[in-house]
């Protein structure tokens, strides 16, 4: 008995709207593209295996497991999606891990990567209170960088 390895995918889903699009909604226009370059044989080898694992719509990021087999499939149809539920629509790969938990560290590092870069920026005291804060409560100390 052989273990079926999966991938997981990290992607930011940038639209207009981001509360309209869903984890059904991101699965039928990555299917649909698969379908457009690999034909039966992409959709039967990804479909068996892919999944949209987490769908958040306020920060518009998404995770997709497939199996290791397809994640190639899956990483050449990414940029082919234009469209999910007929809302233009662009799917940014921001990592791709073999664990949920990885995918979840790289979504940490780079939160903590916004929050710094925004913190140069910051106009006045009261925006560096908040993004120091932020910045607390995601890494527990704050680290000048």
């Amino acid at each position: 008995m052989v273990k079926l390895k999966f991938r997981y995918l990290l992607a930011e889903v940038l639209v207009d709207e981001p509360g309209v699009i869903t984890e059904r909604a991101i699965y039928y226009a990555i299917e649909k593209c698969i379908a457009d370059l690999y034909g039966d044989f992409g959709v039967g080898a990804a479909k068996i295996s892919l999944n949209v694992k987490v769908c958040d719509k306020a920060t518009s990021i998404t995770v997709i497991r497939i199996s290791f087999d397809s994640v190639n499939h899956l990483l050449a149809a990414i940029p082919f999606v234009s469209f999910i539920d007929k809302v233009p629509a662009v799917l940014r790969t921001l990592h791709v891990g073999a664990t949920m938990r990885s995918c979840e560290k790289a979504l940490i590092r780079i939160n903590r990567e916004k929050l710094y870069s925004s913190l140069k920026s910051a106009k006045n005291e009261a925006e560096k209170k908040e993004i120091l804060k932020g910045l607390k409560s995601v890494t527990g100390a704050i680290q000048m960088e």
